[in-house]
């Protein structure tokens, strides 16, 4: 199963509706995926927090508009082998 992590600096709600759009357009249905959200995320230790459990398969999608903390997340999951955005 597809697990699809939302790290945002808000509420995630437009996150979660642009990865369900996409996801139904590659014929996945919800049995095959489920998707997280960490909202009101803001300091790196809380990212740190969130990728630490999450599963070399899964994938991450962050909409964190301070630019140090979505490199930092990208730079975290990159060296733990997941995909993210």
């Amino acid at each position: 199963m597809l697990t699809v992590h939302i790290i945002s600096d808000s509420i995630g709600n437009t996150a979660k509706d642009v990865v369900n759009a996409a996801l139904v357009q590659f014929s996945y249905s919800d049995a095959r995926y489920k998707i997280l959200k960490n909202s009101n995320v803001s300091t790196k230790e809380r990212i740190e927090s969130i990728v630490e459990n999450i599963e070399k398969d899964d994938v991450i999608v962050q909409t964190l508009v301070d630019r140090e903390l979505a490199e930092y997340t990208k730079r975290i999951a990159e060296e733990k082998g997941v995909k993210s955005n």
